[in-house]
């Protein structure tokens, strides 16, 4: 882990593809986010790039193909701490808070705040 990313806090641009990058079940950005944002998150270490099959784009590649990105290990840990923050300003302390993606009626996850 880089310095940088150790300390570095998202913006709320930054947070907003954090978090919608966890709600994917891929843990893919969406397509549309900006090239220089994307820059400086993969430079933080929060995102990683991948070839359309899935698989890491390597350091050395002659790969000339589509590419998306999706979270890092650190990206997840960053966008459910910001995730869990987000639901903390949403709900009042002392109360229990049921997160359940869009996709699926069967994964929640259960936040005390």
């Amino acid at each position: 882990m880089t310095d940088i990313s150790a300390n570095a806090s998202p913006s709320p641009y930054q947070r907003a593809l954090l978090i919608a990058a966890l709600q994917d079940h891929s843990r893919r950005l969406p397509a549309d986010a900006k090239g220089a944002t994307l820059d400086l998150m993969r430079r933080r270490q929060w995102i990683r790039e991948h070839r359309a099959d899935g698989r890491l784009l390597g350091t050395s590649t002659g790969h000339t193909g589509f590419t998306h990105f999706r979270l890092s290990h650190l990206g997840i840990r960053t966008a459910r701490k910001y995730q869990r923050i987000q639901l903390t300003r949403t709900h009042a302390v002392g109360t229990i808070a049921a997160y359940r993606p869009a996709s699926t009626r069967h994964h929640k996850d259960i936040v005390a705040v």
